[in-house]
């Protein structure tokens, strides 16, 4: 029955690099999502005194706590796939540049081995390693770092790689790489573009759930206090405060996080 959930979450467990199947995984994360329940069960019933609305939100939070732990590994392999795609250009930039100047096909690789491009770097190296002490192909070697990162802009740039080398060398043999790598960077420019505009949407909204929400509450229960007949009780008050409004604060961080490019983080 989960046949095709389980066989869709191994692939995003190693797309994520995430060395681990996908029934233990989701059995792990079953167990604490059922934990947490319990516990905000117990604590929901302690502040609200009614058990069944302390249920509710045990039920509530055990759902968000396993559809989180579901979707960390498409998230870690998004994060991975930008950290390549944050290097990808200036890397083919370089390679064509090599490959113009007619220095070999392997070399450039190597070259781009030790760039310094981050993850990308280190992908490069297990190229390598495939070629030299595997006995795998440029061509093969390419290819399985296409299947390891999830990323599309990595596929188009490994065809490209690909084709030149089968191509063999001529003069401005790095042209398409070249022109493959502008295309890359112009990309990323419309995205901190258009996540600029953005950001003043989510500074507004932080502002908002930071401050004027909870300046609003506060407000609300001073004045209520003394002429109005409260429904929060000291500890709900104190559970809003010191806990709903932070976690609140962090889950806008975090998705203000989550939007913001890879490359535009550092």
């Amino acid at each position: 029955m989960f046949e095709n959930e389980l066989r869709l979450l191994q692939a995003h467990l190693r797309a994520a690099s995430m060395n681990v199947g996908a029934a233990k995984y989701a059995e792990r994360a079953l167990k604490i999502a059922v934990l947490l329940g319990l516990l905000v069960w117990f604590a929901g019933s302690l502040v609200f005194e009614k058990v069944a609305l302390g249920l509710l939100y045990g039920l509530v939070a055990a759902s968000g706590a396993f559809g989180l732990f579901l979707y960390l590994p498409i998230a870690r392999k998004r994060e991975l796939a930008g950290q390549i795609e944050k290097d990808l250009p200036f890397a083919l930039m370089q390679v064509s540049v090599e490959l113009n100047m007619n220095v070999p096909f392997e070399k450039t690789l190597e070259h781009a081995e030790r760039g310094g491009y981050g993850l990308l770097s280190k992908e490069f190296r297990k190229v390598m390693r495939e070629i030299r002490e595997g006995g795998a192909s440029i061509q093969e070697a390419l290819f399985h770092l296409s299947e390891r990162i999830d990323s599309s802009m990595l596929k188009r740039a490994v065809s490209q790689l690909v084709s030149v080398y089968e191509q063999g060398s001529r003069n401005r043999n790095g042209e398409p790489i070249r022109q493959l790598a502008k295309e890359l960077l112009l990309k990323q420019k419309a995205e901190s573009k258009e996540f600029s505009g953005k950001l003043v949407v989510f500074s507004l909204l932080f502002i908002a759930v930071s401050a004027i929400i909870p300046a609003f509450f506060q407000a609300y229960v001073v004045i209520g206090s003394m002429f109005l007949k409260m429904r929060f009780t000291p500890q709900q008050i104190l559970a809003i405060a010191a806990v709903a409004f932070p976690a609140v604060d962090l889950a806008v961080l975090a998705m203000i996080k989550a939007k913001t490019p890879v490359f535009m983080r550092e």
